[in-house]
């Protein structure tokens, strides 16, 4: 009798931009983002710093490694020569929105190779299509996610009513709802629920909810054309000066200067 499930993972995965490019001027700090990164250079000198809180690691970009940076991971970026670099950016649902891990190396072998190496390929020949270069792309990405050993993964949400409100919080930002909505929804009064929501996510509500409306912000910034005041709005604010206010405050810097910034 043959082995069945009967619920699969649902990954999710969105590929937001991939490319395969001649860098000549790379030099930029606080390259945090919403989002999974993946970096390989087929030529060239250069690389990346890690910040955070136990000091700045130091990462040489070069063609026998592939570099895997997690979403909302502070890191810098340099070059000492122009470069040939590859990279790709893709969300996942949880658990993959975050692991421990700062950054994750993988050697350029094996299947890794022949994924990332057929993906080059085609982005360097004309007449690809859009359906076989997202095809790549998403197989490049799932093979990277498989890696990920699973004591790395960030403990995930496990409370089914928080589950809800979390997916409430995603489909409500251009109008976000109050605590007291999302309470009643779960049958539960504000104070047990903003309890619970922060035992479950280590957030209080309204963080949670204006970190989901900043990164909902960034991917607009990066791969929209929207104007910031559209943005602002898209993403519940009630002008520019308060988006720019609360934008600041999560990612260090303006709308305008992260979305100037090349990834």
């Amino acid at each position: 009798m043959s082995n069945s499930h009967t619920n699969y993972y649902q990954p999710n995965l969105q590929i937001l931009y991939c490319s395969l490019e001649q860098i000549e001027s790379w030099h930029h700090t606080n390259m945090s983002a919403p989002y999974w990164r993946v970096y390989h250079n087929k030529e060239g000198e250069s690389h990346i710093t890690i910040h955070n809180e136990r000091g700045e690691k130091k990462i040489e970009l070069t063609r026998d490694k592939i570099v895997v940076i997690p979403p909302n991971t502070d890191f810098s970026a340099a070059h000492q020569t122009p470069f040939y670099h590859f990279y790709l950016h893709f969300i996942a649902r949880p658990p993959f929105y975050s692991i421990k891990n700062d950054f994750l190396i993988f050697r350029f072998d094996g299947s890794l190779q022949i994924f990332l190496s057929d993906l080059e390929s085609a982005l360097e020949k004309q007449g690809s299509t859009d359906v076989e270069l997202s095809l790549l792309a998403h197989q490049l990405a799932i093979a990277v996610l498989l890696r990920i050993p699973a004591d790395n993964l960030e403990s995930s949400v496990s409370d089914f009513r928080i589950l809800r409100v979390i997916e409430l919080i995603k489909e409500n930002i251009e109008k976000p709802l109050s605590n007291e909505s999302l309470a009643a929804v779960i049958g539960m009064n504000v104070n047990a629920f903003s309890r619970l929501f922060r035992i479950q996510t280590g957030d209080s509500p309204h963080d949670y909810y204006l970190r989901v409306r900043i990164e909902h912000a960034c991917l607009l910034l990066q791969f929209s054309n929207r104007n910031i005041e559209e943005i602002a709005g898209l993403c519940g604010f009630a002008d520019r000066f308060h988006f720019s206010k609360a934008f600041k405050r999560f990612r260090n810097i303006s709308p305008a200067v992260y979305r100037n910034k090349i990834i």
